[in-house]
């Protein structure tokens, strides 16, 4: 993967799997559809492609900083 900060759309179509449109649906309408079904913030942009932030993909929740537990003493234990 490359260092930009959207995929590119060699990615998107290897992550969704999704290469050709169906029906009156352009391929990247379905893609948007099935990332945003997934869960991930997909968009499409003016030019009528997805958007997607690499962040959204490899996990910048997982890379955040935990909460911190919260004190309690032994004597509540």
């Amino acid at each position: 993967m490359s260092d930009t900060t959207f995929l590119t759309e060699d990615e998107i179509k290897e992550f969704t799997g999704i290469r050709r449109g169906k029906g009156s649906k352009t391929y990247c309408e379905m893609q948007v559809e099935w990332m945003q079904r997934q869960g991930y913030p997909a968009r499409l942009n003016a030019a009528g492609r997805p958007v997607i932030a690499r962040s959204a993909i490899e996990g910048a929740k997982a890379n955040a900083t935990p909460k911190p537990q919260e004190w309690t003493s032994d004597a509540w234990r």
